[in-house]
């Protein structure tokens, strides 16, 4: 069985959008500035421009690490927790099911592990509709937002009632 949620955390999404904006206009001012220095043959202008696209560069390809999703996977009895950048994915946890252990945190009498564990990694978004569960793999605890059917099959030993 194959199932996969994927939420987005777009909490930087505004300021992604106006570094871009103004990299862009720099970048087209650098290349006018390139072509204007071209024609007056000033070489030393035509390497500080190119060395401020470089820069502008560098600033867009940081600027795209600003937003990212995460993807729940759950694939053949393992669960797999990525974060995706648009340039790159990066897998967060890996367990087969029975070798993690995950328990909601909507409760009152859970509402205060919530709190008081500063240990644990925060994966999941404020705004986001699901449930949050906390997730822990041989020490290491993570809280995360599922869906009700992804915490269903991720636990279903643990919830079966036959």
């Amino acid at each position: 069985m194959r199932y996969s949620v994927k939420i987005s955390q777009n909490k930087y999404g505004a300021l992604k959008i106006i570094i871009l904006g103004i990299c862009l206009l720099i970048d087209l001012i650098a290349i006018a500035s390139v072509i204007g220095a071209i024609a007056t043959k000033t070489y030393s202008d035509i390497a500080l421009y190119v060395a401020i696209m470089a820069g502008v560069l560098c600033v867009q390809i940081a600027s795209t690490f600003l937003t990212y999703s995460l993807e729940y996977r759950f694939d053949d009895g393992v669960l797999t927790i990525d974060r995706v950048f648009p340039m790159l994915r990066q897998q967060i946890f890996k367990g087969e099911k029975g070798s993690y252990s995950l328990m909601p945190l909507n409760t009152a009498a859970n509402i205060n592990v919530k709190t008081k564990d500063k240990n644990a990694v925060r994966l999941c978004i404020n705004t986001c509709p699901y449930a949050i569960y906390m997730l822990e793999l041989s020490g290491k605890k993570y809280i995360v937002n599922l869906d009700d059917y992804l915490y269903a099959i991720a636990t279903e030993d643990e919830n079966d009632i036959s």
